[in-house]
């Protein structure tokens, strides 16, 4: 039992810094963070667009497909971007 609230307790107190997702669409973000996502996309396709909070902050994760290869850019609300990959 003890160790079952142990586990239970855990959980709880971890669980504000797991990362939530939410899909949305490109009309419901900041402007900022559109102005962002079209200078990356390009001639692009975007795929999916989820926001998330990390460190207690709003962020995006855009993924888009360009020339044949998958894009993911991640962009804090005021537009910044904090970080790319290319797969």
């Amino acid at each position: 039992m003890t160790h079952m609230i142990a586990l239970v307790l855990a959980v709880v107190l971890a669980a504000p810094a797991l990362a939530r997702a939410d899909s949305v669409p490109l009309e419901q973000v900041p402007a900022a963070v559109r102005a962002a996502i079209e200078r990356e996309l390009g001639d692009g396709r975007l795929e999916e667009i989820d926001r998330e909070t990390r460190d207690g902050r709003p962020v995006y994760e855009v993924e888009f497909t360009r020339n044949d290869k998958e894009h993911e850019v991640l962009i804090a609300e005021d537009g910044t971007v904090l970080e790319r990959d290319e797969d």
